[in-house]
């Protein structure tokens, strides 16, 4: 019998909870920049020891913290921010729950060292927020959070905190640039590691958005970046999106910021309204932007998540509809367009034709290019001249296709293509009919038997059977494989297989092309050619770290780059050797793409991690080089070679 329903200690309560607010190095960097905000700093240095495993501090120069405050600041929903529900709806600062801290307490060492004017204070706590000791100590007007030993608490999340902790820095520092971005203060960064200071970023706090953006994203960027500007009666929307060219997007989508009345949030839907807007014209690329939308306070929640990333908004419908009319527009000068002939009109118009039906000479005259191709033109033969008595004779003239006629009835003539790399053929046939001929075809192929059709119906119905689902449901392991007896081959295309009692048929082409695809993605070591100057890649400390950790991945992909660490973090790395394959370019968003594939958490451990251009070009080569349909397998040189490397 289960025990009966009992109130839960506050003690247990603050420790479940503590959990959901700080989640990882990113949520608890986040509430303390976010405090030194709301206490109207100018100034706030951010300080990594050991990339966070060790500490964080925070500090500012904001307006410090009163002595009669010390006891309440780490209480559980204690805030200054709110006092009653509505408050919420009209909320200014980032933080107002009173959790932030209380949390951080439970999950580590939290010491508070803040200074009102008078002499400083340093205040220690325990796990529940209480204090342990109060000693003096000076310092300036301001406030610092130093929390130690983050997640000991928690052993499991603990561990894999220290797993993942590069990855984590990573996603902090591209956290804290969005702040950068959109806040007026100064945002320093520093991590030391092995008692030596490296800076990651710096910012000065400009006023202006796009200051900030040059500073943060760099010239190189904000170069290529084009300016959003949409205002309405409920909303408005400003910022700046990446042109839809090559080379002015990136490999991944980790340059995307959008805040929301200046509060840095996540929203998927104006993420993916903005990447399927610019990817209609851009496929291979995603696009750097920065959106600030700025709407009424009561069309805004954001008490939705703890860490008030996610926000709901009213008449969201309306926004992006507005949002996508407007790229459309601002991207339309970058994409062309053109007119298709569609092959089924064509041919529908070719069968409409009579058999018996004369063709004149093919004209040679070419449309100019402002001319557009005619549907129909007047006859100028005295034969088809029609008299008043006689049904009016047309000329049809089409632009088609080699395949779409025949030798003896076409003049190909090369026409100087708009493209200089596409060599193509235009032909063009020139028919002469009349509209009660065509009738008089129509009408014999209505009153065609059914009998005369080529085509025989069957009807089957289809038995629900457990045994045939059974059988849809079957996996095979890979050593399987290794028991398999090959029969033969079929129709020059299959291969037959015989496992147990199971006979499977098996596509030899697409077979041979995944062997040799993994093949090449495991063993091939891309050769690279020498740039004459080195390129500056402007990464972050962050990106340079997971750089220099993973070199050897960017080494077999063909990227070769020297490191200098006397230099400041975004200059230290320079790419001097770039991958080389006919055909094929690869620049610096090819590297920004493995650089997002290696810092997300999922691909740890993964072996022979290729950027996609590596990947098409490898599978290019398998295909191309694979056994085709339609050629004799050989039993010991090629059936018993190919199977064997399963």
């Amino acid at each position: 019998m289960l025990a009966g329903i009992k109130a839960i200690d506050k003690t247990t309560v603050h420790n479940i909870c503590s959990g959901q607010v700080i989640v990882n190095l990113s949520s608890a960097v986040k509430e303390l920049v976010e405090n030194a905000i709301d206490a109207k700093a100018t100034s706030i240095l951010i300080t990594f020891r050991e990339y966070g495993k060790e500490s964080i501090e925070v500090s500012d120069n904001g307006g410090g913290i009163d002595k009669s405050q010390f006891k309440g600041v780490t209480l559980k929903h204690h805030t200054s921010k709110i006092r009653e529900f509505e408050d919420v709806a009209s909320v200014s600062t980032f933080g107002f729950r009173g959790e932030a801290l209380s949390s951080l307490c439970s999950l580590g060492r939290l010491k508070i060292h803040t200074s009102t004017g008078d002499v400083g204070s340093l205040i220690s706590y325990d796990h529940n927020g209480n204090i342990i000791d109060i000693v003096t100590q000076a310092r300036p007007v301001g406030t610092t959070i130093i929390l130690n030993d983050m997640f000991s608490t928690l052993p499991v999340r603990h561990k894999q905190f220290v797993k993942n902790l590069k990855k984590e820095f990573a996603k902090t520092v591209d956290i804290l640039q969005a702040y950068a971005m959109i806040s007026p203060q100064r945002l320093h960064c520093v991590n030391i590691c092995s008692k030596r200071k490296q800076v990651v970023f710096s910012s000065q706090g400009k006023s202006s958005l796009r200051e900030n953006v040059v500073q943060i994203l760099g010239a190189a960027v904000s170069k290529n970046l084009l300016e959003i500007s949409i205002e309405d009666s409920v909303y408005k929307i400003f910022g700046y999106i990446s042109k839809p060219m090559e080379r002015c997007g990136r490999g991944s989508s980790d340059k995307q910021y959008i805040f929301i009345n200046n509060r840095p949030c996540d929203n998927e839907k104006i993420s993916k309204c903005i990447n399927s807007v610019y990817r209609s014209y851009e496929k291979f690329q995603y696009p750097i932007f920065v959106l600030v939308l700025t709407i009424n306070s009561d069309m805004l929640d954001v008490n939705v998540t703890p860490d008030k990333r996610k926000l709901f908004l009213d008449n969201e419908g309306k926004l992006l509809t507005k949002l996508e009319s407007e790229l459309q527009n601002m991207f339309s000068t970058y994409g062309g367009s053109y007119s298709d002939q569609s092959s089924k009109s064509i041919t529908a118009i070719t069968q409409l034709i009579p058999s018996g039906m004369k063709y004149p000479t093919v004209s040679q005259e070419q449309p100019t290019a402002n001319q557009a191709y005619p549907k129909t033109i007047p006859s100028t033969s005295g034969c088809c001249s029609p008299a008043k008595s006689t049904p009016p004779v047309f000329s049809l003239e089409i632009i088609e296709t080699p395949s779409l006629a025949t030798e003896d009835r076409i003049d190909r003539t090369p026409v100087d293509p708009v493209d200089k790399k596409m060599k193509y053929m235009q032909q063009k046939t020139l028919f002469h009919f009349s509209l009660p001929s065509i009738k008089n075809v129509t009408c014999q192929r209505k009153d065609k038997p059914i009998s005369q059709s080529p085509f025989v119906h069957y009807k089957h119905q289809i038995v629900a059977s457990e045994k045939a689902e059974s059988e849809l449901s079957h996996t095979i392991e890979k050593d399987a494989f290794r028991h398999f007896r090959v029969i033969g081959q079929f129709n020059l295309g299959f291969i037959l297989v015989r496992y147990k009692n199971n006979i499977f048929i098996i596509d030899q082409h697409a077979t041979d092309e995944k062997f040799r695809f993994e093949t090449l993605e495991a063993e091939s070591n891309i050769t690279c050619q020498k740039l004459i100057n080195p390129l500056k890649l402007g990464l972050n400390g962050a990106q340079e770290d997971i750089l220099i950790q993973n070199i050897d991945v960017f080494i077999k992909n063909g990227f070769h780059f020297k490191i200098d660490d006397s230099l400041v973090p975004g200059n230290k790395a320079q790419m001097t050797h770039s991958p080389h394959c006919k055909n094929w370019e690869f620049d610096s968003s090819d590297v920004e793409e493995l650089l997002f594939i290696l810092s997300d958490k999922s691909m740890t451990g993964v072996k022979n991690l290729r950027p996609s251009k590596v990947r098409r070009m490898f599978a290019s080569q398998a295909c191309r080089s694979a056994v085709m349909i339609g050629t004799a397998l050989d039993q010991k040189k090629n059936v018993r070679d190919r199977w064997a490397y399963v």
